[in-house]
């Protein structure tokens, strides 16, 4: 899962059409703030967020952090991997929210999708572990827990 996602990662589409994925995703957050809106789920306890103030403080302070550094699934959760067997990657399904984005979103996504799927934190370590631990910054996957609680 790791492999497959870091492989998308590091395409660069040419005839990609632009979406402005992430100043959707921005936006999204602040227009869901301001109705009340937060999903306290899309919260693991790894990322030590403990109310909805603290998040959108979080959105407020480091936002600006994220880049479109890549091209991303979008929602890189577990169920989105096709495998053809326990150890072979076959494709990605549910394509509709890719772009050019910041990697953390995927990130971000697989573990909870992990943890979610499987009841195991372990797992999320171990995917961080097989992506390249180099590559990621733990403060942006915070951030990005916050933007997901509003979104």
């Amino acid at each position: 899962m790791a492999t497959a996602l870091r492989q998308l990662h590091n395409l660069q589409p040419v005839h990609f059409p632009t979406n402005s994925l992430l100043k959707n995703y921005i936006q999204l957050a602040e227009d869901n703030y301001q109705k009340g809106l937060f999903y306290e789920k899309a919260l693991p306890p790894q990322f030590q967020i403990r109310s909805r103030e603290e998040a959108y403080h979080l959105i407020q302070k480091l936002g600006h952090l994220l880049t479109e550094e890549v091209f991303i699934h979008g929602d890189a959760c577990l169920p989105n991997f096709i495998f053809t067997d326990a150890s072979h990657f076959s494709c990605f399904i549910d394509v509709g929210l890719s772009g050019f984005s910041d990697r953390h979103i995927d990130l971000y996504w697989a573990i909870w999708s992990l943890n979610y799927n499987l009841g195991n934190p372990k797992y999320g370590d171990l995917f961080l572990d097989y992506y390249d631990r180099e590559n990621i910054n733990s403060e942006k996957l915070r951030l990005i827990a916050a933007f997901e609680a509003f979104g």
